[in-house]
């Protein structure tokens, strides 16, 4: 049924709903980007052909965005698409937002991390990890330590970059803390973040760090970190 549907939609509409499908709320601007191949109105002809046909429909709060008129078309054109396909897809758009990011332009960090995340095999570690770095620093500024957590973990498990490593690993004992989640855990976490400071000469973040760990150690019950405040200072 949905895929007759979209059998029925032109070469060029179908062609920026796959772009579309692999995003949150896909946005006519980074459509028209991402197909650089084709002309502008080209795209614009494709997203009113997938208007009319209730493919996609207009999301209220944001202006040229869009969704999907249902979650199994979204599906249904995802599942067409290879999975190295996908990858490189991924990729494109990760690139696209980091330069719009760049250029000082308004970029959602988790929409960043996401396709970062999802082009691993393909994009720079340090993208990679950074991105879900800044989205676990956006998630902590907004009080969602769930989604912090969820975002630190990532840019720790991606890679091996030393500097970033330590303030991920510092961010993800701060939104465990602030969960209250693995207290027991956090102070092992935040003592390899804690030795990287220090061996860096970075006193400033190994005494906050350190300051940390004493609370935790304070709500959880263990030992050792005034030593940690000690070697800061």
């Amino acid at each position: 049924m949905i895929g007759t549907r979209l059998e029925g939609l032109s070469d060029a509409c179908n062609a920026t709903l796959r772009w579309a499908a692999l995003m949150r709320t896909p946005a006519l601007s980074l459509l028209r980007e991402l197909q650089a191949d084709v002309t502008e109105q080209a795209v614009i002809d494709g997203v009113s052909e997938a208007l009319a046909a209730d493919v996609l429909i207009e999301a209220g709060d944001q202006a040229d965005s869009y969704n999907f008129g249902h979650a199994l078309i979204q599906e249904t054109v995802v599942s067409e698409l290879l999975a190295a396909e996908q990858v490189r897809m991924h990729a494109a758009i990760a690139e696209a937002l980091t330069r719009r990011a760049d250029a000082r332009r308004d970029v959602d960090a988790a929409q960043l991390a996401y396709h970062s995340l999802r082009a691993e095999p393909v994009l720079d570690t340090h993208l990679v990890r950074s991105a879900c770095g800044a989205a676990g620093d956006e998630a902590m500024a907004a009080h969602a330590f769930e989604a912090a957590q969820e975002w630190y973990g990532h840019a720790v498990d991606v890679g091996d970059a030393a500097d970033l490593g330590a303030r991920h690993l510092y961010g993800l004992a701060r939104s465990r803390a602030a969960l209250m989640d693995d207290l027991a855990d956090s102070p092992a976490i935040l003592l390899r973040s804690f030795e990287h400071f220090v061996t860096t000469n970075d006193h400033a973040m190994a005494v906050e760090v350190a300051s940390v760990a004493e609370w935790l150690a304070f709500r959880a019950s263990n030992a050792g970190t005034t030593s940690m405040v000690e070697r800061a200072l």
